[in-house]
């Protein structure tokens, strides 16, 4: 999957490329000018599928278009909705306090690869394996930061804390039950 979404970023990238250099060719405009900005990943589904353009009206349009799926939230109209975008698959209401996605390129990275971890979690174990479901409705992420917190290795170096209060980040639900019962 992760091959498909590099695959679908170049693709956008080259062809966003080639329309540069034929336009600008084409036009005598400075390459300063508003239609040269950087390429823009755009997360478009709970599956980590991003859409990368130039273009925010494609990737509003985009948006738009993935939103429109019973599985995605409404998409706001502001550019400014686009910096943190997140969309929710249909178990992460279970997941408990929605996660913040902040700091550098690398630590939103980090952030990512974190809730793709415990999406994969979620679905492939917790919420498919039955001797988890007597703490399905335990494992929830408490805090806004746990996904941050996980990339940072809270959950080897502050293990009691992050079984307590991250239990989904941390991929520990079946800990989080123990230790709530001992």
């Amino acid at each position: 999957m992760t091959n498909i979404v590099i695959l679908m970023c170049l693709a956008t990238l080259l062809f966003s490329a080639s329309v540069a250099s034929s336009s600008s060719s084409s036009s005598s405009s400075s390459s300063t000018g508003p239609n040269n900005r950087e390429p823009r990943c755009i997360a478009v589904d709970s599956y980590s599928t991003y859409v990368c353009t130039d273009d925010p009206e494609a990737s509003r349009r985009a948006a738009m278009m993935a939103s429109s799926s019973p599985h995605s939230p409404p998409v706001a109209a502001d550019d400014d909705y686009y910096d943190d975008v997140v969309i929710a698959s249909p178990f992460d209401m279970d997941l408990g306090v929605e996660q913040r996605i902040t700091g550098s390129d690398a630590e939103q990275l980090r952030i990512r690869n974190v809730l793709r971890r415990m999406r994969t979690y979620m679905e492939d174990e917790v919420l498919s394996r039955s001797e988890y479901e007597h703490v399905r409705d335990k494992c929830k992420n408490g805090h806004e930061l746990c996904a941050f917190w996980t990339s940072m290795g809270e959950c080897e170096t502050n293990r009691a804390f992050m079984v307590e209060h991250c239990p989904a980040a941390c991929r520990l639900c079946l800990l989080s039950n123990v230790n709530l019962m001992g």
